[in-house]
């Protein structure tokens, strides 16, 4: 393997599979130093371009692992490493930690509000709506009850 040493920063990769090892790659082939954080097992944490690999032993932990990771100073040598997150775990990460990872990481300049509702789907749908953009028709259902009042002329678009 030959990489060009570059005065890049670091990456590192919060969760994502199969993304995760194609961004490792794909910025590892340009002598980008990679730091994943990703599930153990993960497709991800076997490419050679990671640097260093944190595993994640289970889902539940992913916020006090990445809370470890980034904001505990347990790793200073990540501090300036550009923060890329490779799925709904590292967007919600880095939308409620925002604050306090910009002092020491860059991150992209999304605004935190719309990010935390496009993980929400009702919301997505619902600020699609009030913007005049089409959605599919849908029901909620939250209780049981709920179902009986489904129309049922709801059809699969």
């Amino acid at each position: 393997m030959t990489t060009a040493k570059t005065n890049k920063p670091p990456v590192v990769i919060l969760g994502g599979s199969s993304n995760a090892l194609a961004v490792a790659r794909s910025l590892g082939k340009h002598g980008v130093d990679i730091y994943l954080s990703v599930l153990e097992r993960n497709c991800a944490t076997f490419t050679r371009y990671a640097k260093k690999v944190f595993p994640i032993q289970d889902k539940k932990q992913v916020d006090a692992v990445w809370s470890d990771l980034l904001l505990r100073g347990s790793h200073p040598e990540l501090h300036g490493s550009i923060i890329f997150p490779c799925n709904d775990d590292g967007l919600e990460f880095i939308a409620r930690h925002r604050k306090e990872l910009e002092a020491h990481y860059i991150l992209d300049d999304s605004e935190t509000d719309f990010v935390l509702a496009m993980l929400n789907k009702r919301k997505t749908m619902d600020m699609a709506r009030a913007a005049g953009i089409p959605i599919p028709l849908y029901a909620a259902v939250e209780r049981r009850e709920d179902i009986a009042g489904i129309d049922r002329n709801i059809k699969f678009p």
